[in-house]
């Protein structure tokens, strides 16, 4: 899976969020199986991903409407957020805050967990960079960044069940 999501160079906040994932992958002992996340709106492309079994090495799974991917993106992280996460004015997820409850909804570390989060994270960025639009460009880093603030909560929540 690792070479999937990390043959092309997207920048230091992917980057971050790739030994973000990592750490957190050793936080639960590499722990592959277990609960997974929502289907409810996930974009079409992850199942598509998963029925492959993850292994598009030789390929990126192309993302031919990028806004229309943003959008169900949005959709489904939206709806995998827990009750206690803040939402902003757009309705979709605050960025930051106090961490005030419980990680375990997330703690889906699996293919059809956070992997395929950080799977289509991939995705998005390779299409925007290929798109070559800024702007967008700074949307997806401010969403690899709330990933990346998500995994560091499992990361910690992991910790102190030790």
């Amino acid at each position: 899976m690792w070479t999937e999501v990390s043959h092309e160079k997207l920048g230091t906040e992917y980057e971050g969020l790739l030994h973000e994932f990592a750490e957190l992958k050793e936080s639960y002992g590499y722990e592959s199986k277990g609960a997974t996340l929502s289907k409810k709106g996930q974009p079409a492309a992850v199942s598509e991903w998963i029925k492959d079994k993850c292994r598009r090495s030789k390929s990126l799974i192309a993302i031919a409407d990028v806004d229309m991917f943003e959008k169900d993106w949005w959709g489904w992280w939206t709806g995998l957020q827990l009750t206690w996460r803040a939402v902003g004015e757009d309705g979709r997820p605050a960025w930051g805050g106090e961490m005030v409850g419980g990680w375990d909804g997330l703690v889906c570390l699996g293919q059809k967990g956070m992997v395929s989060v950080v799977a289509t994270l991939y995705w998005w960025g390779y299409a925007e960079r290929e798109k070559g639009a800024k702007e967008m460009l700074d949307v997806w880093r401010a969403v690899v960044v709330d990933v990346r603030w998500v995994l560091g909560g499992l990361k910690m929540a992991a910790k102190s069940r030790v």
